[in-house]
């Protein structure tokens, strides 16, 4: 077999040469690609390699890293790193906002955002015309919105101001770019929920009349009939001062025991259960009660479903997908019975459903809206779907709001009349069944 003597560079850059032994030229020039060689000069030779030369061994490979022996133990195999939960956003309490306040805030906040001032700069020029118990808030949400955050989150942090659906529309505002409008929505929906609370100006006096009056009526009637009984007892000897001494010394008695502490104790159960029936802790059941009450019911279904319906036309056109879509419109709803309802209904949607057959098992939703959103998928144009929907809505809303405010006044009507005939039965009951018998029987 022949002999090659080449000349050539290895893998460090240092010249080498040797003999090998091949067939052919081109095998030899194998063998020495392979051992990493680049070969400069290969010429055959007709003589053997003398004794002193040495054939090139096949240059090994350099050696690949090995891992480093762990001294620790590893964990099981069958142990899985858990996910880091994401520590709460900090919650900032303060004087709680009224829906006044939210009024005249996101009306403004709106306006600027649609004169197209950024922000950052609306909220840093708002914050210096606002309530002084949401200045902070504000600030807050203008630095968020200066470092490029969404503003929803500095607004999260302060419930007292900014109710959760207040948050979540923001929210929607934000991944689906109509964060004007939203404004506006937010202040409508204060400015509904101010005048509607407004046609319930009576309910507070009703309750503080009808505390005052029937103590008050039962302590008079006392003194008048302590009054005629010493006036039988003296006969012609009774005086103006003696009676009115005993009309002042039963009165201070009975303030005392028992009209005095039975009072006291009606005026602290309500004071309390007023506290507590306005408590975020009853804010639940508040809800729920509002949503299955005959007349108020229907006014607060169709605002929630309009809510829910506009997020869902403005987000969908933003191409935001379907269940992300639903829980972003369901976060803006303001009812929180029919918020939980809503997020349970999206967490059940899959992703090969239609939102057709989850508005035909829903019967939250009018007959009308599921073949309104079966068309609309059929046709692909589910945002002019949600928005013909709100708009529906929202005019059964108009109408369920003045039916309850009729209602309302009705029952303002009601309790008045109420509260006076229960005080003229008893002012009848006393002066004709205790007094005039008392007085005829003088006479006689």
């Amino acid at each position: 077999m022949p002999f090659f003597r080449y000349s050539a560079t290895d893998r460090s850059g240092t010249a080498v040469e040797g003999t090998v032994e091949a067939k052919t030229a081109d095998d030899a020039m194998l063998q020495l690609v392979k051992q990493g060689l680049a070969v400069s000069q290969l010429m055959k030779t007709l003589t053997a390699p003398s004794a002193n030369v040495v054939k090139p061994e096949p240059r090994p490979s350099p050696p690949r890293a090995t891992p480093v022996q762990r001294t620790t133990p590893r964990p099981a195999p069958a142990t899985k790193p858990q996910p880091v939960a994401t520590p709460p956003a900090q919650t900032i309490r303060t004087k709680a906002a009224s829906d006044k306040d939210r009024l005249f805030l996101f009306g403004q906040l709106g306006k600027q955002l649609n004169a197209g001032i950024g922000p950052a700069e609306a909220l840093t020029d708002l914050k210096t015309r606002a309530p002084r118990h949401m200045s902070a808030s504000l600030e807050d949400a203008a630095k968020t919105a200066s470092h490029g955050k969404p503003i929803s989150e500095a607004l999260e942090r302060y419930p007292d101001l900014y109710p959760e659906h207040v948050v979540g529309t923001i929210r929607s505002a934000e991944q689906g770019g109509f964060l004007p409008e939203a404004c506006e929505l937010i202040s409508d929906q204060a400015m509904n929920a101010h005048t509607f609370k407004r046609w319930f100006w009576w309910v507070g006096p009703t309750i503080v009349n009808t505390i005052v009056s029937f103590p008050l009526v039962w302590l008079v009637l006392a003194s008048l009939v302590k009054a005629w009984d010493v006036v039988e007892a003296q006969g012609e000897a009774a005086s103006l001062g003696s009676t009115m001494a005993a009309m002042g010394q039963s009165a201070l008695q009975k303030l005392l025991w028992p009209i005095g502490p039975l009072t006291l104790l009606l005026w602290g159960l309500s004071i309390w259960f007023w506290r507590a029936l306005g408590s975020k802790k009853a804010r639940r059941m508040r809800h729920e009660l509002t949503f299955r009450w005959p007349v108020f019911g229907e006014r607060a279904k169709h605002e929630c479903l309009s809510v829910f319906a506009w997020i869902m036309s403005r987000v969908s056109k933003a191409g935001v997908s379907p269940n992300q879509a639903w829980q972003l419109a369901a976060s803006s709803v303001p009812n929180l019975a029919v918020r939980e309802r809503l997020e349970r209904m999206g967490n059940g949607l899959s992703g090969s459903e239609k939102l057709s057959d989850a508005l035909f098992k829903e019967k939250l939703f009018p007959a009308e809206y599921a073949p309104v959103i079966a068309t609309a998928e059929h046709t692909g144009n589910i945002p002019e779907a949600f928005d013909q929907l709100s708009r529906v809505s929202q005019a059964e809303f108009d109408a369920a709001q003045g039916y309850a405010r009729t209602r309302s006044g009705r029952w303002a009507f009601a309790v008045g009349c109420g509260v006076g005939g229960l005080l003229i039965i008893i002012l009848i009951y006393v002066l004709y069944y205790v007094l005039a018998p008392a007085i005829l029987r003088g006479l006689d």
